[in-house]
């Protein structure tokens, strides 16, 4: 039985941002889940991870200029940080070293959830306090 790291507290209160974000850290979960297992199971969910972090970091950063949020460049600085992190990974997908994929799967997570802790409460704590 796979675990979801996915937990209602990680909710910002934007309901297609929280939607992106469950559905990204089932993804990075999958990911986790096929990478102890062979390359060409983790690809395919490696890749629907890719597409969908590119859909929900170009939604997160419109709906950011849409509200003049005074935080978007250092966020967007975050999601390319997030981007860059990605193609290293997809590198060492070339190489395949299960316990390196492992790893640099769960460093992404663990990053994800923190960022939607640190960075995306402050989004929807915004959208609230203007209304």
């Amino acid at each position: 039985m796979e675990l979801s790291s996915w937990k209602d507290d990680l909710r910002i209160g934007i309901g297609k941002i929280d939607s992106q974000h469950q559905v990204l850290i089932e993804l990075l979960d999958q990911c986790i889940q096929k990478s102890k297992l062979s390359k060409a199971e983790f690809e395919p969910v490696f890749n629907d991870m890719k597409l969908s972090t590119d859909t929900h970091f170009r939604a997160e950063e419109q709906l950011m200029q849409t509200l003049n949020y005074a935080e978007f460049e250092e966020h967007q600085k975050q999601h390319r940080l997030f981007e860059e992190n990605l193609g290293l990974l997809e590198t060492e997908v070339n190489h395949w070293e299960k316990l390196t994929i492992v790893t640099l799967t769960s460093l992404l997570r663990d990053w994800f959830v923190q960022h939607i802790l640190d960075f995306d409460r402050q989004i929807g704590a915004y959208k609230r306090a203007i209304g």
